[in-house]
This record gives C-alpha cells, sequence and structure tokens, in this order.
C-alpha cells in the first residue's frame, strides 16, 4: 500500500488549489509561486493517470474524480495534522493553560468556577479540552489532565487530588413534603435513574444490605446529563461526590441518605514528567481550594 502514496506536498498542494479554487490563492497561502502550485498539482494527476482540474480561462473547476479524491485527502491530511500535533512536543505558550478533562468534570466543576479561576489566576487564558480520550500532558497542546481514575500512569507525573465516594442524590422536590430522612431499602420506591459508571444501582444498594428491584428507569452514558435530570426532578441518581458539590450547596440536589459507597477510583492531576511549573503549581493550588475542598 505505501508503494502507491503519491509525493505529500502535491497532496497539500491540492487540498490548497481546491479549497481556494485557484492556484494563485493556494500559493500565497503556501509561500509559493502559481507555478510551483501548478507544477506539483500536474505531478500528481501524472501520478494519479487522470486530470483533478478542469482549466478553464480565468477559474478552476475539480473534476469528477477531483471532487471524489478530495473527499478523501482532506480528512486525511487533517488526521494527519491531529496525529503529529499528539506526538510533537509544544513550545510553552505564555498566558495559556490548557487542561484536558472528561466532559462531565469540565461542565459540572470547571466552568461553574471560571470566574473564581480568572480572580485567582488573572492574565492566564483557560482552554478546557474535553473529550474521552485519554490526552498525554506535553502533547498536542495540552499542558496537563484531570483524570479519574486508580494512578500509576506511565511516562507522566500524577498528583492525588481527592478521594472519591458514590451517593444518591435528588432534587428536593421530589422527595415532596415529608423531609424525614430516609433509608437504603426506601430508594427502591422512587424513581431510579441509572448510567454507565463504575457502580451501580445493584452493587450499591446491595452494599447496604438492601435487595435491589428488576432494573427499570432512564440510562445515560454521560454523567453530566444524568446529574442533570436528577436536578430536573426526574429521578434519584447515584452520583460521584466531586461532581455535585455545588450542587449541593447550592441547594439544587439533596441527599436522601447519608450512606455512600467509597470507591477505588480518585482524581488527579497529571503533568509532564519533571518539575511542576509555578504555573501548574497555582492551578493545583485553586483545585484544591476551590473545586476538591
Amino acid at each position: 500500500m505505501l508503494s502507491e502514496l503519491p509525493p505529500l506536498n502535491a497532496l497539500r498542494f491540492f487540498e490548497a488549489a481546491a479549497r481556494h479554487l485557484s492556484f494563485k490563492q493556494a500559493a500565497d497561502e503556501l509561500g509559493l509561486t502559481p507555478s510551483a502550485v501548478s507544477y506539483e498539482i500536474k505531478r500528481l494527476e501524472e501520478f494519479l493517470a487522470t486530470p483533478l482540474f478542469h482549466r478553464l480561462n480565468r477559474a478552476l473547476v475539480l473534476t469528477e474524480d477531483g471532487m471524489r479524491y478530495l473527499a478523501d485527502v482532506r480528512p486525511a491530511l487533517q488526521r494527519l495534522a491531529a496525529a503529529t500535533l499528539r506526538v510533537r512536543p509544544q513550545p510553552p505558550r505564555a498566558g495559556v493553560l490548557s487542561v484536558s478533562v472528561l466532559p462531565s468534570f469540565g461542565t459540572r466543576c470547571l466552568v461553574p468556577n471560571l470566574a473564581s479561576f480568572r480572580a485567582r489566576l488573572p492574565g492566564i487564558d483557560l482552554r478546557i479540552a474535553a473529550g474521552y480520550e485519554r490526552a498525554v500532558p506535553g502533547r498536542g497542546g495540552i499542558d496537563c489532565c484531570i483524570r479519574y481514575g486508580e494512578g500509576g500512569w506511565a511516562g507522566v507525573a500524577a498528583e492525588r487530588l481527592a478521594p472519591e465516594a458514590v451517593f444518591p442524590v435528588c432534587a428536593p422536590a421530589l422527595l415532596g413534603s415529608a423531609q424525614a430522612r430516609l433509608t437504603p431499602a426506601d430508594l427502591v420506591r422512587l424513581p431510579l435513574l441509572h448510567d454507565v459508571g463504575e457502580v451501580a444501582w445493584e452493587e450499591w444498594l446491595t452494599s447496604f444490605g438492601v435487595e435491589p428491584p428488576p432494573p427499570s428507569g432512564t440510562i445515560f452514558t454521560e454523567s453530566a446529563m444524568l446529574l442533570q435530570a436528577a436536578c430536573d426532578g426526574h429521578g434519584v441518581a447515584l452520583a460521584r461526590s466531586v461532581l455535585v458539590r455545588a450542587d449541593l450547596r447550592a441547594g439544587r440536589l439533596v441527599r436522601p441518605v447519608q450512606e455512600a459507597l467509597p470507591v477505588r477510583n480518585a482524581y488527579w492531576l497529571v503533568c509532564p514528567q519533571g518539575p511542576m511549573t509555578p504555573l501548574l503549581e497555582r492551578f493545583r493550588d485553586w483545585l484544591l481550594e476551590e473545586i476538591f475542598s
């Protein structure tokens, strides 16, 4: 397959010319002359044994083969660029802190505390990169990561921020006028919300001596949606303590029972190996005081 690869530079020239439908504009973007772009695309057409453009008097028009080729080449070039950014170390950027987080942590913990971040770290722009892929700090423009897990990751420095426990939460209105303390056994009479997290209702209830009911109710694949449903009064959710601290303080959620199940996973600040930079130290201190206290 590798022997069938065309000249890779010619692919860049082709994509730029196809985007602008102009050799001149492509040349301006690439810092070349129009004749150099035209020459490279001609080489590519000879390699492919098919024309990619109709060269009209004052315009370029993609041929049918050119349109089909562009549809494959453009995403391939984008993937190559993204793969390179993930591997190549990025130079330090003054005034910007790029943090990789899970979407649930970004939504429930970082975004509500942006004002506090700006007050504590003035002049620093926070870039929140939310996703499920495990980013590597020091690569792809990522300065640090907030990971949830057991730790022990190779090739990085990880500092434990907080342990974690799982307990039920719900909107106050779901309990009605009777705000008396419930027991875990009482929860099975309420609508239960489910997610695909590390602890299911069956395990949680069994841990406190309660026979779990047959599985039923809404199932979510993302913690932030689960907790929003709980805030809106749709049922009782099993929540990680860190994700609901702000909701509990604000009264949007309450704990119908006080029982909690500790879990092995914890939150970690993951940084490149070596001494922590002053900016990362300030960010860690802010996390511990504002989010994990």
